[in-house]
């Protein structure tokens, strides 16, 4: 039997040009290497919710109020009560205002007139941008009954009697503002008088101070006239007389609403 020799290892010798391609793939590897500890960490993963893009008009349809008679009914009796919120604002600013114009001519001039006269202003600016607030409660009315007015889900009698109704209370508060109006230029009359006395009298204040020490001539108060207090007072107790009329029809404005809901049965 023929004895197999064990097999010799094989030596292959490698050329110049199989030694140049081993070097360019390590130097891939190394450049491969490089950049990837170059890259952060990536970051667990979370889960992600799906978001849902909406166009602009498609959010304002759906933010779109929509009425029936008792949410218009209820929101037409809010909306006129947050009027006569305001001018009922108007009123007691008004009230004050009288009070300390009062209270100023009652104690005479002094030191402090001037002091005096910017808290006076200060209460006729209140009287003025309380007028302005009801003017724009007054206009979101108007444009929410615009609004209820295009809704189809209200009968055509449903809405005829929301606009009667909002008809009515515009006429009365325009009434009301109309004369808030000449209240405060009542008032800022007055305080204007005031302002011009105190002016003169600032102006000649050593002459007159010279005659009265010598015993001759009058002193000047410099305070608001009788005449345009009571010019003042007239006008806020119109104002408040329209103010009280207008809080008893709302009243009745809402009995009126919930007497037509019986009758429709709703």
């Amino acid at each position: 039997m023929a004895t197999r020799c064990p097999q010799q290892p094989v030596f292959v010798s490698r050329g110049p040009a199989h030694i140049g391609f081993l070097l360019v793939l390590a130097v891939a590897a190394a450049s491969l290497a490089e950049a990837a500890a170059a890259v952060p960490p990536r970051r667990p993963q979370l889960a992600l919710r799906a978001v849902v893009v909406v166009d602009r008009p498609k959010v304002a349809s759906l933010l779109k109020k929509r009425w029936n008679w008792q949410s218009a009914a209820d929101e037409t009796k809010t909306e006129w009560a947050i009027v006569l919120r305001r001018y009922t604002e108007v009123d007691m600013e008004l009230a004050s205002l009288v009070f300390s114009i009062s209270n100023m001519m009652a104690a005479g001039d002094g030191d402090d007139a001037t002091g005096r006269l910017a808290a006076l202003r200060r209460k006729a600016g209140k009287i003025s941008v309380h007028l302005r607030d009801a003017l724009q409660a007054s206009k979101v009315s108007d444009d929410t009954l615009h609004d209820m007015d295009k809704e189809k889900r209200l009968t055509t009698e449903q809405r005829q009697s929301l606009e009667r109704e909002h008809t009515l209370q515009k006429q009365q508060t325009l009434e009301l503002a109309t004369l808030g109006q000449a209240a405060w230029h009542a008032a800022d009359a007055l305080l204007t008088s005031f302002s011009q006395q105190r002016a003169g009298q600032d102006s000649t204040q050593l002459a007159v101070g010279t005659t009265n020490s010598s015993g001759g001539g009058s002193s000047s108060t410099g305070l608001p006239t009788e005449a345009g207090l009571t010019a003042l007072r007239s006008a806020v107790k119109a104002y408040q007389e329209r103010r009280e009329g207008c809080e008893k029809r709302a009243r009745s404005a809402a009995l009126r609403l919930a007497a037509f809901a019986s009758h429709i049965g709703h």
